[in-house]
């Protein structure tokens, strides 16, 4: 029983979902913004290379097409909107580690693959570990703890540490590269911003996780996955009995 209920509040937690009007306002807002101006934006300037633009191009096309639907009728692809966030956070994580290969190669002058290989590994490895922070934080109830105000601190600690140990790893290697201090500030305040992409790559979990408990989902959030039409009518529905 007691198993049984620690679950159940594992799962509450995990269950504390954002209105389709803010999944909407989240697209709009970080694909504008955090794509477009601050990711693609620095990859079409000066100096410009094709070599930074087709790899980045095609997927940003792709993630624009899978916005549409999602900003369009967020109401019924409620559900979608955790697989699209997800998929969108390990792109933009993507999209910024090229921004900052493009300093380090084409700012800096850096010659060879090894600056790429070890920003990529990097990469691989902050979406891993926020992967594992993010089912050890659920599963061992932090997150239901934290939600509660059963915990004295206000973030999460392994994510954050994870990122810290990202960025000091991002600015080490710049200054193994270079001396410019204006690009080693760049570096640094790219890889500050990779953390957000980063943290949202849980989503996936988060999205396999709801389309697996969909019965418990509904049962919290009878509306979940429904148009806005269904919605109102269904509400009609229970006025009237």
């Amino acid at each position: 029983m007691k198993n049984k209920q620690a679950i159940n509040e594992i799962m509450l937690s995990y269950l504390n979902l954002q209105t389709p009007k803010e999944n909407r306002g989240n697209i709009l807002v970080f694909v504008l913004i955090l794509t477009d101006l601050i990711g693609v934006l620095p990859i079409l300037a000066q100096p410009f290379s094709w070599t930074f633009f087709w790899p980045v191009i095609i997927p940003t096309v792709l993630i624009h097409l899978a916005a549409i639907p999602l900003v369009l009728t967020p109401y019924k692809l409620e559900l979608p909107y955790y697989l699209f966030m997800g998929i969108y956070g390990i792109f933009n994580a993507y999209l910024y580690f090229l921004v900052v290969q493009k300093l380090v190669y084409l700012h800096m002058g850096v010659q060879g693959v090894l600056p790429f290989v070890m920003g990529l590994f990097l990469l691989i490895g902050l979406l891993v570990l926020f992967q594992v922070f993010n089912l050890k934080m659920l599963y061992s109830g932090t997150y239901y703890k934290l939600q509660r105000n059963e915990m004295k601190i206000n973030t999460y600690p392994y994510l954050a540490a994870a990122g810290i140990g990202y960025v000091i790893a991002q600015f080490l290697m710049s200054s193994f590269f270079t001396d410019s201090f204006q690009i080693i500030i760049m570096v640094v305040l790219y890889s500050l911003i990779s953390l957000v992409p980063a943290f949202f790559s849980i989503f996936l979990h988060k999205f396999f996780y709801l389309k697996k408990n969909i019965v418990s989902v509904r049962s919290l959030y009878p509306e979940f996955g429904l148009s806005k039409k269904a919605r109102e009518s269904a509400r009609r529905e229970k006025r009237a009995q």
